[in-house]
């Protein structure tokens, strides 16, 4: 894990190359008297400070990505701020091959008053040979709330 402060785009959510926006990685926590105490693999100090006074902790990206009738996921390639052009469908790991040609999409809704960001998923089941299809609407909701 890392930690990173005022995460306001993709540069400096999937970027090391960012000085002072994502820390070094944590490579220990200790916990006593309610007070959580993090180790970095090295000396940080953050380029500027949060306006909401949030500390998130990230992990490596992961793709996931519709190609024909597969929906496949990757996570060998680290951060990289050019996420969309990192996939590697020789790396990736098959969720399924039953999806029909075409369906798939995701779609990203900005937070807004009263709810956080949403990533909605969409795509029709449709097993080989088969006329029997199951629509499938997933919204994943980006908790980004103390």
């Amino acid at each position: 894990h890392r930690a990173v402060v005022y995460p306001n785009n993709s540069a400096t959510m999937y970027s090391l190359a960012s000085p002072g926006q994502i820390s070094p990685a944590i490579t220990a926590s200790t916990t006593t008297a309610d007070i959580t105490s993090f180790t970095l693999d090295s000396d940080f100090l953050f380029s500027q400070s949060s306006p909401t006074a949030r500390l998130f902790f990230i992990e490596e990206p992961v793709i996931y990505c519709f190609s024909d009738n597969w929906l496949l996921h990757d996570s060998s390639y680290g951060f990289d701020s050019n996420i969309g052009d990192s996939f590697n469908s020789n790396t990736a790991e098959v969720i399924t091959n039953a999806i029909q040609t075409g369906s798939g999409s995701f779609s990203f809704n900005n937070a807004t008053l009263t709810r956080n960001a949403m990533v909605s998923m969409d795509f029709t089941l449709q097993l080989n040979g088969s006329n029997e299809r199951q629509s499938i609407h997933h919204e994943v909701h980006i908790r980004n709330v103390p």
